[in-house]
């Protein structure tokens, strides 16, 4: 199963990596709204994990694109 965690902080971001690949999850990250949009578009995700407050696009904004595109 793949993942893609949106998480602006780092720290958090890989603490969130971490445990999900310890649980045998593929893990993407995305620091902020533009690149959780690349990801998500690149297709191949089972789950994505959005902070709503990204730099950029906002959680929000990232996930009306990706109901939009599909």
């Amino acid at each position: 199963m793949r993942v893609l965690v949106a998480e602006d902080k780092p720290r958090m971001a890989r603490l969130l990596q971490r445990t999900l690949q310890n649980e045998g999850y593929s893990v993407a990250l995305a620091f902020d709204g533009e690149e959780a949009l690349n990801i998500g578009m690149s297709g191949g995700l089972d789950v994505i994990v959005l902070d709503v407050m990204l730099p950029g696009r906002d959680g929000f904004d990232v996930i009306r694109n990706l109901r939009a595109a599909k």
